[in-house]
């Protein structure tokens, strides 16, 4: 599933790449250590963070009829998929911080224009999400990025996170019985109140 994520994710940005510029831009998902280097301008999209979205959480299950009873599918799970994108130049480059910024910059403007992945951009399991793929680009804090830096054993530099929302079947299933054919109301008058009732004299008539 989450090869496909990334699949998909490298579908939207090739797809903003001008023609003439296809072969001069690379992608990488490969994790940004201190022995990560690019022989031509690379976007390097990582993986770091996979978490709950808790508050798209649903608790009703869908109820599908099998046979002679309905089955409760429970509602899958929203998750949030967190890239950490940085631009890295090509060795030799005389101006890389310029090159990186330029990258990145170009980068952060193809996010922003879509809210939502495109369906024709999907690809692979990502194709039978049963919702839309919603993104947003998002900024961590200072500390959590430098954590993040010092745990790779490299230099910090320029960065912004880019978030999907997947959905993810639990396969969890409830037995919740035959549907109902009919229903019945059985009005019963207390037998005390039906005795009294019979035995009270008629009025004359006026």
């Amino acid at each position: 599933m989450l090869e496909s994520l990334d699949e998909t994710i490298e579908a939207l940005v090739r797809a903003g790449i001008p023609p003439k510029l296809e072969d001069q831009i690379a992608i990488s998902f490969a994790r940004p250590d201190e022995d990560f280097a690019a022989t031509i301008p690379t976007l390097n999209l990582f993986l770091h963070s996979i978490l709950e979205n808790r508050d798209l959480r649903s608790r009703v299950p869908s109820a599908r009829l099998e046979g002679d009873t309905y089955v409760g599918h429970q509602a899958p799970v929203r998750v949030d998929c967190s890239y950490l994108v940085t631009a890295w130049a090509a060795a030799g480059d005389q101006a890389p911080e310029k090159t990186e910024h330029r990258l990145l910059g170009w980068a952060l403007r193809l996010l922003l224009q879509h809210r939502f992945v495109p369906d024709e951009l999907r690809r692979g399991a990502m194709k039978l999400q049963p919702m839309p793929l919603s993104t947003v680009a998002i900024q961590g804090t200072a500390e959590q990025r430098g954590d993040f830096w010092l745990a790779l054993g490299g230099k910090p530099r320029a960065a912004l996170e880019y978030k999907v929302t997947i959905c993810v079947g639990t396969g969890g299933v409830e037995d919740l019985g035959p549907p109902v054919r009919s229903s019945v109301l059985d009005m019963q008058l207390d037998s005390a109140m039906a005795t009294a009732s019979s035995r009270r004299p008629a009025e004359a008539p006026s």
